[in-house]
Formats: structure tokens, sequence, C-alpha cells
């Protein structure tokens, strides 16, 4: 392949009056500033932030099609097998931006970013489906909701009814208080609900795979951001009496006492602190993030308005504390902040808030592609899997089914029964292993992923956009 001369510089590109200047050369040829910025305006319209390094990642990409494409034409094997592979591979490679709704990502990090700007003090009621027993009893937990739902209308305290009636044995103690929550704290539902719901007042009834679920916001603060601190924790024993506690608390004092008149910390949760695992470690913590730690913990915390600020003695279930603020890493408040955004991004991504992005997609094979769903019963379907899939003997109605009937027609393509067995070959078991996975959820996930590959195969035909770029890739434009 013939060697690429630059004539200019990247950061060229940015200036209007470089645009008719040669960027690149090969075997004779000369591409221009603006044909290459045309073709990059043209396939990247939304860049508006970062877009040096925008340019430089398509220049990349743009002079390898180039410098392919002319290759091919010149030798006369453009339909070389190599140069089949590597368009396809390019093709992958940009095809997956088009996969999934772009619009949906920027609304969701633009709502996490403001999400993630306020923490909630948070209560919780839970009314659990199944009784304890262990039996799903549904009309009992819809009673129960009732019930709560009446107390909470007529103005019973909140978290006196979570302390009644809430199946939450690991809050209801407290009045369901779970502690502060903030952006990603909770599953997307809840905490949909909780930011929906103003101070002092209760959610609307949440549904889960569990059971039913009522928040309070208790009340807001500015984000806390990510704090590092120091500790002494002066533990209770199990069974400590109130003159015991006050006795603790004297020592407390005295320690807070030697901070104030210029003892070292360190030394001090060294010697006195009887949380191990920190004392062992001159009192540092782990850096703490919102909802760690009990809501008293944190408040405190977030009274220490500077670094090497040390708090008075306070009491919490655990015991007597001492807290020494040693820095703090405030959330990002800049909402253009290019890796605020693209940290976002990710956290979404990987969030269940991200499960609808490809919905747009199913809309266009059902609504403009077509779909066929061959009737075959689920029951037969499952008898033959499980035969095939655990090695045990056919039943005879399932002996009537063949690995090349048709399950599934998507626009003009066809997918067996063999098809599904493959699929459901290495799809059968939990993804954290926990054991196999309900069938009717993996045909599910068969069928989404069936239009999904159907639709990115067709993709230069369905987007517009995608269509024009992978024709310029092809002509070396």
């Amino acid at each position: 392949m013939k060697k690429i001369t630059f004539i200019i510089c990247l950061l060229a590109l940015l200036s209007a009056n470089t645009q008719a200047q040669t960027l690149f050369s090969f075997d004779h040829q000369k591409v221009s500033v603006q044909e290459f910025l045309k073709a990059f305006q043209k396939n990247n319209p939304t860049v508006t932030k970062n877009k040096t390094k925008a340019i430089q990642d398509y220049l990349e990409l743009y002079i390898n099609s180039r410098l392919k494409i002319h290759e091919a034409t010149v030798r006369g094997y453009d339909t070389l097998s190599q140069i089949k592979t590597e368009m396809a591979n390019l093709r992958s490679q940009i095809s997956g931006k088009y996969m999934h709704d772009q619009d949906l990502l920027n609304r969701l990090t633009t709502e996490a970013f403001q999400r993630s700007q306020k923490d909630i003090h948070v209560a919780h009621i839970f009314i659990a489906f199944q009784d304890k027993n262990g039996f799903n009893n549904k009309a009992a937990a819809d009673k129960k909701r009732d019930l709560v739902l009446q107390r909470l209308q007529k103005g019973d305290d909140f978290l006196q009814v979570a302390k009644e009636l809430s199946d939450d044995t690991t809050s209801n103690k407290n009045g369901g208080d779970i502690g502060y929550i903030t952006v990603f704290s909770l599953p997307y539902p809840f905490e949909n609900a909780v930011y929906a719901t103003p101070v002092g007042k209760y959610s609307t009834v949440v549904a889960s795979h569990a059971g039913y679920h009522i928040f309070k916001n208790l009340g807001e603060r500015k984000a806390m951001g990510k704090i590092k601190a120091q500790q002494i924790l002066l533990a209770f024993p199990p069974g400590i009496d109130a003159a015991g506690q006050q006795k603790m608390k004297q020592l407390a004092d005295s320690l807070y006492d030697r901070l104030q008149a210029g003892d070292d910390f360190s030394k001090l949760a060294t010697t006195f602190s009887n949380d191990y695992i920190t004392a062992n470690n001159n009192g540092n913590m782990p850096e703490i993030s919102v909802g760690m730690y009990a809501p008293s913990f944190e408040e405190k915390l977030a009274t220490l308005k500077k670094d090497g600020a040390i708090s008075r003695p306070f009491k919490t279930a655990y015991g007597w504390h001492i807290v020494k603020r040693i820095a703090v890493t405030p959330v990002v408040s800049d909402a253009e902040n290019e890796a605020n955004k693209l940290a976002l991004q990710e956290k979404i991504k990987a969030d269940s808030r991200w499960d609808h992005s490809q919905d747009f997609i199913f809309d266009i094979v059902k609504n403009k592609i077509g779909m066929k769903n061959y009737p075959i019963p689920d029951p037969l379907l499952w008898s033959y899997t499980d035969s095939i899939l655990n090695k045990k003997p056919m039943p005879p109605a399932g002996r009537k089914i063949q690995s090349t009937d048709p399950l599934l027609t998507i626009g003009d393509s066809t997918l067996t029964i063999g098809d599904w067995i493959k699929y459901a070959q290495t799809h059968r078991f939990k993804k954290d292993g926990s054991g196999p996975e309900n069938l009717v959820t993996v045909k599910n996930n068969f069928f989404k992923q069936s239009m999904l590959d159907y639709y990115q195969s067709h993709l230069e035909k369905y987007n517009e956009k995608f269509g024009s770029q992978m024709k310029e890739f092809k002509d070396g434009n």
C-alpha cells in the first residue's frame, strides 16, 4: 500500500482558512481539507463537543477506507475475500451506533445528571407477594396494600406504618428508613418514584416481581459526592446499659479534647478505636459515597465544611464516633463536561433504564419489515426442546417436528426449529449461573435477537444515514 503523506496539522482542520489545502495525498492523488470535512460533517452532524478528538478518530477511519478502496480498484480485486472481510468489519464497527436510540440516551444522560445533583433521604414500605410460608398470595398482598394506603391517606405517620406493616425486615424496625440515595442507587422504577415525590410526601405504589413498594421523601440535600475520612469508633459491646454508654461518652469527650489540643488523629485511632479494620489503617475509612452508612453518620460527616475538620463525638446504634474529613470529591456540576457525560452513559448502558434502547427496532420490524410466528404450541416446543437439549426420549408428538420446520419469518428470512435449538443450547441458563432460564424467556430473547440481527444486516435499507455513510466508504469518499 502506498505511503500516505500529510501536508497539514490535524488541528488546522478547524480553521476555515485551510479548507482548500491538501490534507493528505497517496499515489499521486490529493485529498483536500474541504473534501474530508464534508464527509466528516455529513456523517457526524451532531458532534459539538470534543470536536478535535472526533475529527481525529474519523480521520483514521476515513484514510484507511480511502486507501483500501483505492488499492482494490487499482488492482482489480475489490471482490477479494480479504477486502470483503475488511469492509464487513468496517460495517460492523459503524452500524453499532445505529442499533440504539440515541435520543433516548441523550434524555437519560440529562436526567441522570440532574438527579446526581441532590441526595434524597428515603423511607420504604414493602408488601411481599409471598406469605410467611413462601407461597405466592397476591390477593393477601393487595389487601395489605390497600390497608397501608388507607392509613397513609388518613394521615397516619409513614414511619409508624412501616414499623407495623412493612415486610422489609432490614428497615421496618427503624420505620422503613433506608438512608440517602442518589441516581443509580436503586432500581430505575424505584428511583423514578423517589425523584418524582416531593419532600414530605409518599410515592405512588410501585410493583416489582417481589411485591409492592411505597417510598417517602424524608428530605433532600445537595449531593454529598465522595468523602475520604478518618474515624475513631468506641463501639458498644452487646448488652451495654445506659451507664456503660455514658462512660464511653466520657472517653470520647476526652479524646476529642486531646484532638483539639493537637494530638495526632491517626495515633489516637490506632490506640483507642475498636473498629479494628480502620484502626489498623490509622483510622482511614474506605471512600464514602451516598447510602454506605446510616443517615445520622452521613449527616454528621456532611456538616464538616473543610478538610481537616473534626466532629464532636456523636452517637449511633454502633457506638460513639469521632470523624475527621480528609478530602471531598464533589459531584460534577458542569452539565457539558464530556468525561462526566461518558461516565454517566456507561452507567446508563449497564443499567435497566437502557433496556428499552432498542424498542424502536422492534417497532420497525413489526410494522415495516413484517414478521410471522408459526403456530407451534409452546408445550410441544418445550417438550421437543427439553428432549434435544437434555438427551431425553422424544415424546410421540415431538417426533412430528423437524429441525428444518419454520418457527419465525422476518422479512425474507426464515428461522427454523434448528436455529431455535442452537440458540436455546447456548442461552438456556441464567447469566448469573443460578440455574436454568425459563424457556418462555429464552424464546422471547431469541425472537428479539433475531429481529435485531435482521435489522442490522439490512440497515442500509431502513436507515438512510447509515446507507449513505456506507456508500461513501465503498466509493472511497
